[in-house]
């Protein structure tokens, strides 16, 4: 009775434990990248399979793997049985710390007994995410006793998206610096880790970050990797910020997607800010054409159109020339959009990824082809109003 009472507690308390986390993560700061494309749905499912499978056996079985990682044991942790931990543990100091011995003992275990092809490392990884415990994650990204056991795409993904989620944005620069050094992932880098480093340098917006994400611009330019849209966002976004409108013209203006929101609000913010309002005016005339098109309505939130009226004053234009009087079309025919220029830059990716490990995303699920090699993503469908997709 004692027995079933614990296991009945420590669901609840699960339960509580889940509720807590995706609070935490939606009201701290926004999510770069959606619970689906992190597998974390998935994940979420697996562990009630695995909590209604143990029922009332889960205290037995977290014994009984106590005895299994000291350090005179001679029993091995088999692949089930860190399966099984890592879709039981809670957030509490000894069940983490059980965790961690068993990945560091399983590590260690003779490899030529390791007959199963499954990858741990995203699943450990979706362990600490689900737990919110971004310390734990990173430890055990840079434990040296777990060495290798992270070398996935996947894996740095969510622990970096993890430490996003918490707005430790530097460490994200040294978690991709470990990768580069220990040429984790090769030697072309995964656009999604590129993305996380780009966003992070972002959000940080500081004279090292911005210096590290030009860098890192520069190093995958001569590599021949072209930067993904949210990746060139993010560093075009970065650079106006710092006050470098050039290189954020000169970003968007090789970027092939021109037909994205948010490419279009960084080319007039930019050109703005460089006085060069004849470039401006074809782009917002074209705004104003395309309602009577398409019925769809380009937004500008307020920060650009202030961009754009301060470099009319500069240029000190008569009230009827046809970039005020663009500009005053734009207002009344309610172009402005109340979401700010970082919304727009920072919504939340939504889509799937290709995993080695056991979660899908569901087959209902409907994509845009992106990068079949890696994940395929949408649109992001919030930035509208008419009900047809205006591309962020």
């Amino acid at each position: 009775m004692a027995r079933n009472f614990q296991s009945l507690l420590r669901t609840t308390l699960n339960v509580f434990n889940k509720s807590i986390t995706q609070n935490i993560c939606v009201s701290g700061t926004r999510t770069l990248y959606a619970a689906t494309v992190l597998g974390l749905d998935s994940y979420q499912k697996q562990r009630e399979n695995v909590e209604q499978q143990f029922l009332s056996m889960s205290d037995k079985f977290r014994e009984k793997m106590v005895s299994f990682v000291d350090g005179e044991s001679k029993n091995m942790v088999f692949t089930e049985d860190l399966k099984n931990m890592l879709h039981l543990a809670n957030d509490n100091p000894t069940d983490l710390e059980l965790l961690s011995k068993m990945l560091i003992k399983f590590n260690k275990q003779n490899k030529e007994l390791r007959f199963g092809s499954f990858v741990f490392g995203p699943v450990v990884m979706r362990t600490y995410y689900y737990l919110d415990k971004t310390d734990e994650a990173l430890a055990a990204f840079n434990n040296p006793e777990l060495e290798g056991f992270f070398n996935q795409v996947v894996s740095c993904q969510i622990l970096m998206d993890l430490l996003y989620n918490h707005g430790r944005y530097a460490e994200i620069r040294q978690v991709f610096d470990t990768i580069e050094s220990k040429n984790i992932l090769g030697t072309s880098f995964p656009k999604d880790v590129i993305v996380l480093v780009f966003a992070a340098c972002y959000k940080e917006n500081s004279t090292e970050s911005f210096e590290y994400a030009l860098n890192c611009y520069q190093k995958l330019k001569m590599r021949g990797n072209h930067l993904v849209r949210r990746a060139a966002t993010f560093f075009a976004g970065l650079a106006l910020k710092q006050g470098r409108p050039e290189i954020t013209a000169e970003v968007m203006f090789n970027e092939k997607q021109f037909n994205y929101v948010s490419v279009r609000l960084l080319k007039v913010a930019a050109l703005s800010d460089l006085d060069r309002l004849d470039d401006v005016l074809p782009i917002l005339r074209n705004s104003l054409s395309n309602d009577r098109i398409s019925q769809i309505k380009h937004l500008y939130p307020i920060e650009v159109l202030d961009k754009v009226e301060k470099a009319i004053e500069r240029a000190q234009l008569d009230k009827n020339d046809p970039m005020v009087t663009v500009v005053r079309q734009l207002k009344s025919n309610d172009h402005i959009e109340p979401k700010t220029l970082d919304d727009v830059l920072c919504m939340t990716i939504i889509g799937r990824i290709k995993d080695q490990g056991q979660y899908k995303t569901p087959a209902n699920f409907r994509t845009r082809a992106y990068n079949p090699s890696e994940r395929t993503r949408r649109p992001y469908n919030e930035y509208q109003r008419t009900g047809l997709k205006d591309l962020v």
